[in-house]
């Protein structure tokens, strides 16, 4: 056998990325694991989780569509009236769940697993395990998140790494004599899982199915000790024939899962690494003629108005008798009415059945087409669905077997428009308003329940995401069920991607011997969901590739799409890596060109130039605190007719509940599970936390992907809809004007006023009242709102009056104005250390040294100390690159050099001037205090030009708030938080609330939260007092119970130790937050420009 070591460090080195670098960083006080080069193991040679590409599975079932075998048609349309409350498929009789509690045992790695015995050749192994080592298991579950009493992990801690194989932790890649890596072997575990199940009275005397939804990554299966068969593919179905292998009374079921195997090198996902038995395990039973495929497909005429519906089925004998004169019958019914929509069932004949011949056995395919006038459609806004009923009937009439799936009527295709070609749904051209959505738990890993998934996608709804991708591989069934019902468009992702494998290993480049494992995972995807009307798009895998290899046999994408090709021309093919598109189909890799992480001026340049229809399948990076820079893509997306969106990156944080030494409980990330090669937080880029909470970035994307684009001019407002399917009069628009912040004027316009079509813009007159007696601000509202609770109304958005789009239009525009007036008496002293300005209600202390007040009291109630200070630094939040030491103490490395104080009869100023000296910048302050307490500040900031990496984050003040004061009122931009690159969402008006709701403490790791820009005036108000804070132009807030310094040490929101003050930020400019986490900047106009001075005035007085 030929061995060739890859060097790790030469790995290390040349890992390059197309996402992210690689963060390899060694966690506090964890050793370096031990890189032990092993040679091949002559023990697990001829394994199939070891050293074989060519065999993926033994004795597993063809792959096909997922659905339930039913006694009755009454039965079948009860249960599968809805995905989302009455459905189950273990409600059916001839369906038994053996979810539930197993015995397991846990092996670290092959040579420590339990044996097993070997027969007359390698399928007739015996498993002969002690059952004494077994413990309880709950199954579905993760290995890796099963916990100890103290919530510390159990068995082994996850992995989270995104282009670097995990195992090279822990050893090196050895090639087999084929020159294909083999599994590995160091530190590989092998979970040992068994339990005994007695058959359900009504599986008896039939046909019985072993089903596993999930398992991760390779397993053999055994039953009453005989091993039956073998499988990888982690995301989809392996059902096994298990009716020879049963015998009366109880039965006894044991799998053996590998966390790794030669599979692995294809499912090298950005995502928590884990294993084990993760997805549903139940029986299903079979007549001895038997359903054992059906295809639906549909098409529309040329105007849409009539569709025609092919069934395809497979019928199969399971005996070794051929059997003749069955017949099919097939039904369409509505939704929630048991009513046909057929004139009558329309039933087909079956001739010969042919017997049994083969685990590979397909049966006689029964095509039948039907016509349909007036459909009603489905679509993300109207998802209007229909049950397909299809019944076997025996040569006496007798019902056989009943199957029924809800099936939605549309057509997708990629069609020329203007020139330009664009992806058409029933006719119209769609805008992918979409994320990539990994299948995570805060808790449970990798097992989702069904209500998450419901909360995911109801969530989607909510914000106006209208589609996801399987990112990046294939979703439980019950996923897509969930999306056919609710509306979501989907990209169906196969579970390939190699990353590293081919960038340094070549697997899987043109090399044919992967093309059988490459197609069989696009088989088993394809085959299993291909009844799902939300699925517009298959895609062929994620970063598998990074060069163009000949279109030919050779190599494994071809042979690939050209299956998919063939198997579902009704479907647009996609896959990122390879976009070449011919002049047919048939000589395409791909139907649509995708692209990752493009810039604007790359958007633009290929809407100008390209006419092949285009979105993004990454885009849009929301690790931590981000997404700045979103409304800009939609801004180019909707120049061009053929660019059609994309899909951010991603939905949720990846997290998982993991508790320390101490017995602190918090989210984990890469960092804290022990390896040397990880990705830290890089897990962490979703619009929502990990415990399904949306943030604040969720709100700026509700708004760009509105529904309906606003504009306004002299009265006359301007509607473009981007709806398909919907008229804008089906929702209630609403018009308010506001003064100053407060509303003086509401209004609902009328049907006729929102008569508004899809796809068409309409001007509409609006009738305000006269304006010219406000002499302040004035703007105007404008809300779509919904009319009644939609399906997926939840407490996020779509129940009635819940807001579907929104604009703000300035009438007319704020003018900063400072009111600072000399009143009352004020009295100062001063010795060598203090000035201490007092009058009858109001004591300021200004220290001397530091150049700063160091107290602000009222009636003896300390308000504020320990500023105004300079600041130029925030805590970092994930997109931003490192700030420069000096950059990060400038608040405490002011030095004055000269104090000048004076007092007049009804007010004192103080004049600071000196030198921050980490950063070696200027700084004059003139302080101005009246008889009221008032104080005027006026600084003059020179903007330091930062010598070493790094780049200046705010520009701004920065005084300790006493943590009495707790409440807050606003005008500027709100209510959550919003930075300068990310606000549209934020609506100017008048906000009231509590200081703590400015912090989130959801992130992945601590950083930068609850800023506010565009702010007029703010008040901070104790239980006795209030201050407000103003300037003479617009500025940013951000109140927060630590310093940036504080949140920007420590790795864990639970280090953070409380403090007896508040931090609050008064800022002139602040950077953006940027689109990307990898060094990707912010636009030029969010960026904050070095070496000028600017001056501005900040008046705090006292309510």
């Amino acid at each position: 056998m030929r061995k060739i070591i890859l060097c790790l460090g030469i790995l290390i080195i040349l890992s390059g990325c197309s996402k992210a670098p690689s963060q390899f960083v060694e966690p506090s006080g964890t050793p370096r694991p031990s890189i032990v080069p092993l040679e091949p193991d002559a023990s697990f040679v001829s394994e199939e989780w070891y050293d074989n590409y060519e065999i993926f599975e033994i004795n597993r079932e063809l792959a096909h569509a997922s659905f339930t075998p039913y006694s009755s048609i009454e039965e079948a349309l009860e249960i599968e009236k809805s995905s989302l409350d009455q459905f189950d498929m273990f409600s059916s009789p001839y369906v038994q769940s053996l979810n539930g509690t197993w015995g397991f045992y846990y092996a670290s790695k092959p040579s420590d697993r339990l044996k097993n015995i070997a027969g007359f050749d390698a399928f007739t192994y015996w498993e002969d395990w002690d059952d004494t080592l077994f413990e309880p298991i709950v199954v579905p579950s993760n290995i890796q998140t099963i916990r100890n009493e103290d919530g510390t992990f159990k068995y082994e801690n996850p992995i989270y790494i995104n282009q670097i194989y995990p195992w090279l932790n822990f050893e090196v890649i050895q090639y087999g004599f084929q020159g294909v890596p083999l599994a590995p072997t160091a530190v590989n575990s092998v979970g040992h899982y068994k339990r005994e199940f007695e058959l359900d009275e009504s599986l008896k005397g039939r046909n019985v199915f072993l089903s596993f939804k999930g398992i991760e990554s390779a397993f053999y299966v055994y039953v009453n000790g005989q091993r039956v068969g073998y499988s990888e593919d982690s995301y989809t179905t392996a059902d096994f024939n298990i009716t020879p292998y049963l015998k009366e009374g109880k039965n006894t079921l044991a799998v053996e899962v590998y966390r790794w195997s030669t599979g692995s090198y294809f499912e090298n996902q950005d995502f928590i690494r884990l294993s084990g038995i993760f997805r549903d395990v139940l029986l299903y039973s079979k007549d001895d003629i038997e359903i054992r495929d059906y295809f639906v497909t549909t098409k529309l005429n040329d105007d849409y108005t009539e569709a025609f519906i092919n069934v395809d089925a497979s019928i199969r004998n399971l005996t070794s008798d051929s059997k003749s004169n069955y017949s099919l019958l097939i039904d369409i019914y509505d939704q929630t009415e048991n009513k046909s929509v057929l004139d009558k069932p329309v039933i087909q004949e079956i001739e010969t059945l042919q017997s049994y011949k083969s685990i590979k056995d397909e049966g006689i395919n029964i095509n039948e087409g039907i016509q349909l006038k007036q459909p009603k459609l489905w679509s993300s806004e109207k998802p209007n669905l229909y049950r397909l009923v299809i019944q076997l009937i025996d040569e006496e009439g007798n019902p056989v077997e009943t199957v029924c799936s809800r099936i939605g009527i549309r057509e997708v295709e990629v069609k020329e428009i203007n020139g330009k070609s664009q992806i058409v749904l029933n006719g119209k051209p769609i805008m992918l308003k979409g994320v990539n959505r990994h299948e995570t738990s805060l808790m449970n890993g990798r097992v989702l329940t069904k209500d998450e998934i419901i909360q995911d996608l109801e969530i989607m709804k909510s914000y106006n995401i209208n589609s996801f991708r399987t990112a990046h591989y294939p979703n439980q069934e019950i996923t897509y069920d969930i999306a056919d019902e609710l509306g979501i468009y989907v990209v169906d992702e196969a579970n390939i991607e190699t990353h590293i494998g081919e960038k340094e290993l070549g697997v899987p480049g043109n090399n044919p011997i992967y093309t059988p494992l490459i197609l069989d995972r696009t088989m088993n995807m394809v085959e299993r969901d291909k009844n799902h009307a939300s699925i517009l798009f298959w895609s062929l895998g994620n970063e598998a590739t990074y060069k163009e290899y000949p279109m030919d046999e050779n190599y494994p994408f071809y042979v690939t799409t050209m299956w998919v090709l063939n198997r579902d021309p009704s479907r647009l093919r996609v896959y990122e890596r390879d976009n070449r598109i011919g002049k047919t189909r048939e000589e395409s890799m791909v139907d649509v060109v995708s692209s990752q992480y493009w810039t604007l001026d790359q958007i633009n340049e290929y809407g100008k130039k390209e006419k092949n229809a285009f979105f993004q399948s990454e885009y849009g990076h929301g690790m931590g605190n981000a997404l700045g820079n979103f409304e800009e893509y939609y801004d180019s997306y909707r120049q061009y007719e053929n660019i059609q969106g994309g899909f951010i990156w991603d939905f949720i944080d990846q997290s998982i509940y993991t508790t320390d030494e101490n017995g602190i409980a918090f989210y984990g990330n890469g960092s804290d599970w022990g390896t040397l090669l990880h990705d830290g937080d890089f897990c962490g880029n979703g619009l929502i936390s990990a415990n399904r909470v949306p943030q604040a970035e969720i709100e700026e994307v509700k708004k760009v992907q509105q529904d309906f684009q606003m504009s306004y001019k002299n009265n006359l407002l301007s509607i473009e809809s981007e709806c398909v399917d919907t008229n804008l009069n089906e929702f209630d628009v609403t018009v308010e004007l506001l003064h100053d912040g407060k509303s003086i004027y509401n209004k609902k316009l009328s049907n006729e006023e929102t008569d508004l079509k899809p796809l068409v813009t309409r001007v509409i007159k609006l009738m305000l009242p006269d304006l010219s007696s406000y002499t302040g601000e004035v703007l105007l509202n404008v809300f779509v709102t919904y009319r009644y609770d939609q399906k997926w109304a939840n407490e996020y958005g779509g129940k009635k009056g819940d807001v579907n789009s929104k604009e703000q239009f300035i009438l007319q525009e704020y003018k900063p104005t400072i009111n600072f007036v000399e009143s009352k008496m004020v009295k100062a002293n001063e010795d060598d250390k203090e000035i201490v300005i007092h009058g009858e209600q109001f004591e300021i202390i200004f220290n001397k040294s530091k150049g700063i007040i160091s107290s602000y009291s009222i009636n003896g109630e300390e308000l504020f100390s320990n500023g105004p200070r300079v600041s130029f630094y925030r805590s970092p939040v994930s997109n931003d690159i490192e700030f420069s030491e000096e950059v990060k103490n400038a608040d405490t490395t002011y030095v004055p050099n000269k104090i000048s104080f004076s007092v007049e009869d009804k007010y004192v100023v103080v004049i600071s001037e000196g030198i921050i000296e980490s950063t070696n910048t200027s700084l004059k302050t003139i302080y101005t205090v009246n008889g009221e307490g008032e104080v005027l500040i006026e600084p003059s900031i020179k903007i330091p030009t930062v010598k070493s990496v790094g780049e200046i984050a705010r520009v701004g003040l920065v005084l300790d708030l006493s943590n009495g004061m707790t409440q807050y009122t606003l005008y500027g931009r709100g209510p959550f938080e919003n930075y300068v690159d990310r606000n549209s969402a934020s609506f100017i008006g008048i906000y009231t609330g509590n200081v703590d709701e400015w912090f989130n403490d959801t992130y992945l790791t601590p950083q930068d939260s609850g800023n506010k820009t565009d702010i007029r005036w703010i008040e901070v108000s104790s239980d006795n007092s209030k201050l407000r804070f103003a300037s003479n132009q617009e500025f940013g807030v951000n109140i927060l119970p630590y310093s940036d310094q504080d949140i920007s040490n420590v790795k864990h929101y639970y280090e953070l130790e409380g403090k007896e003050k508040t931090t609050m930020h008064l800022d002139v400019m602040q950077r953006g937050l940027g689109n990307g986490s990898w060094g990707a900047e912010p636009l030029e106009q969010y960026k904050i420009k070095q070496g000028k001075t600017i001056k501005i005035k900040f008046l705090i007085s006292p309510k």
